[in-house]
């Protein structure tokens, strides 16, 4: 019971089988590349991007800084249109 205790005091909040829920998570649409989903507000972030977001999602499900995700959008490859 201590380790339920210790997850609720780390953030975690609702202890559960699995994973924790990410907020933000990246799928891949046909011909659009990859969009980032806000599982939150069950809306897309943002645009879409030719190659997978890592960098970006690892920001927005962490820190959440935002000079070092306005530099990460800058710096990751956006779908031109």
């Amino acid at each position: 019971m201590a380790s339920i205790g210790l997850l609720r005091y780390c953030g975690y909040g609702n202890v559960s089988m699995g994973k924790p829920k990410t907020r933000f998570v990246a799928k891949a649409e046909a011909g659009e590349g990859w969009r980032i989903w806000d599982n939150k507000q069950k809306k897309w972030w943002g645009e879409s991007y030719q190659s997978f977001p890592e960098h970006l999602l690892v920001e927005l499900n962490g820190e959440k800084r935002p000079d070092q995700i306005t530099e990460l959008i800058r710096k990751t490859d956006r779908k031109r249109e």
